[in-house]
Protein backbone atom coordinates (compact mmCIF):
# COMPACT_ATOMS: atom_id res chain seq x y z
CA UNK A 1 0.00 0.00 0.00
CA UNK A 2 2.81 2.38 0.81
CA UNK A 3 4.30 1.82 -2.65
CA UNK A 4 0.98 2.65 -4.33
CA UNK A 5 0.50 5.73 -2.13
CA UNK A 6 3.99 6.96 -3.03
CA UNK A 7 3.38 6.31 -6.74
CA UNK A 8 0.10 8.22 -6.57
CA UNK A 9 1.91 11.13 -4.94
CA UNK A 10 4.52 11.23 -7.72
CA UNK A 11 1.70 11.25 -10.30
CA UNK A 12 -0.15 14.06 -8.48
CA UNK A 13 -3.12 11.82 -7.67
CA UNK A 14 -4.63 12.75 -4.29
CA UNK A 15 -5.98 9.36 -3.20
CA UNK A 16 -5.19 5.96 -4.71
CA UNK A 17 -7.92 3.33 -5.05
CA UNK A 18 -7.06 -0.32 -4.40
CA UNK A 19 -9.23 -3.40 -4.94
CA UNK A 20 -8.80 -6.64 -3.01
CA UNK A 21 -10.62 -9.91 -2.45
CA UNK A 22 -12.37 -10.02 0.91
CA UNK A 23 -9.77 -11.75 3.17
CA UNK A 24 -6.95 -9.50 1.95
CA UNK A 25 -9.25 -6.46 2.02
CA UNK A 26 -10.02 -7.00 5.70
CA UNK A 27 -6.32 -7.07 6.59
CA UNK A 28 -5.46 -4.03 4.47
CA UNK A 29 -8.43 -2.15 5.94
CA UNK A 30 -7.12 -2.82 9.46
CA UNK A 31 -3.66 -1.60 8.49
CA UNK A 32 -4.95 1.48 6.65
CA UNK A 33 -7.18 2.57 9.51
CA UNK A 34 -4.59 1.93 12.22
CA UNK A 35 -1.91 3.91 10.35
CA UNK A 36 -4.38 6.57 9.04
CA UNK A 37 -3.31 6.01 5.42
CA UNK A 38 -5.01 8.11 2.79
CA UNK A 39 -6.23 5.34 0.50
CA UNK A 40 -9.61 4.05 -0.74
CA UNK A 41 -10.05 0.27 -0.41
CA UNK A 42 -12.69 -1.50 -2.48
CA UNK A 43 -13.60 -5.11 -1.63
CA UNK A 44 -14.01 -7.81 -4.28
CA UNK A 45 -14.06 -5.80 -7.49
CA UNK A 46 -12.41 -8.53 -9.53
CA UNK A 47 -14.68 -11.25 -8.16
CA UNK A 48 -17.77 -9.27 -9.18
CA UNK A 49 -16.38 -8.77 -12.67
CA UNK A 50 -15.56 -12.46 -13.00
CA UNK A 51 -19.06 -13.46 -11.85
CA UNK A 52 -20.69 -11.00 -14.24
CA UNK A 53 -18.70 -12.26 -17.23
CA UNK A 54 -19.32 -15.86 -16.20
CA UNK A 55 -23.07 -15.18 -16.14
CA UNK A 56 -22.95 -13.71 -19.64
CA UNK A 57 -21.14 -16.84 -20.78
CA UNK A 58 -23.77 -19.08 -19.21
CA UNK A 59 -26.66 -17.18 -20.82
CA UNK A 60 -24.95 -17.13 -24.24
CA UNK A 61 -23.83 -20.79 -24.09
CA UNK A 62 -24.85 -22.01 -27.58
CA UNK A 63 -24.93 -18.66 -29.37
CA UNK A 64 -21.55 -18.87 -31.14
CA UNK A 65 -19.88 -16.43 -28.73
CA UNK A 66 -17.25 -19.01 -27.80
CA UNK A 67 -16.28 -19.51 -31.45
CA UNK A 68 -16.16 -15.75 -32.09
CA UNK A 69 -13.87 -15.12 -29.13
CA UNK A 70 -11.79 -18.12 -30.20
CA UNK A 71 -11.11 -16.35 -33.49
CA UNK A 72 -9.90 -13.26 -31.62
CA UNK A 73 -7.67 -14.85 -28.98
CA UNK A 74 -7.14 -18.47 -30.01
CA UNK A 75 -8.90 -21.66 -28.98
CA UNK A 76 -6.65 -22.35 -25.96
CA UNK A 77 -7.63 -19.17 -24.10
CA UNK A 78 -11.37 -19.19 -24.76
CA UNK A 79 -12.36 -21.04 -21.58
CA UNK A 80 -10.44 -18.59 -19.38
CA UNK A 81 -11.86 -15.60 -21.22
CA UNK A 82 -15.43 -16.87 -21.16
CA UNK A 83 -15.39 -17.45 -17.40
CA UNK A 84 -13.75 -14.09 -16.72
CA UNK A 85 -10.55 -15.62 -15.31
CA UNK A 86 -8.37 -13.36 -17.45
CA UNK A 87 -9.47 -9.97 -16.20
CA UNK A 88 -7.58 -8.09 -18.93
CA UNK A 89 -8.80 -10.04 -21.96
CA UNK A 90 -12.36 -10.90 -20.95
CA UNK A 91 -13.85 -7.37 -20.83
CA UNK A 92 -12.14 -6.48 -24.12
CA UNK A 93 -13.51 -9.59 -25.80
CA UNK A 94 -17.02 -8.78 -24.62
CA UNK A 95 -16.67 -5.11 -25.65
CA UNK A 96 -15.53 -6.16 -29.13
CA UNK A 97 -18.44 -8.58 -29.39
CA UNK A 98 -20.87 -5.87 -28.33
CA UNK A 99 -19.44 -3.38 -30.82
CA UNK A 100 -19.61 -5.92 -33.64
CA UNK A 101 -23.20 -6.86 -32.89
CA UNK A 102 -24.17 -3.18 -32.59
CA UNK A 103 -22.73 -2.48 -36.03
CA UNK A 104 -24.63 -5.42 -37.52
CA UNK A 105 -27.93 -4.26 -36.01
CA UNK A 106 -27.68 -0.71 -37.38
Amino acid sequence: MLFVINQARTLNKPTPVLTFDQPLWLKTYEIATSKALKVVLIPEGFRKLMNFLGNITFMMKDSGLKEAIGRLYGENTVDHIMTGKTVTKAPRAHYLTDATLSLKLV
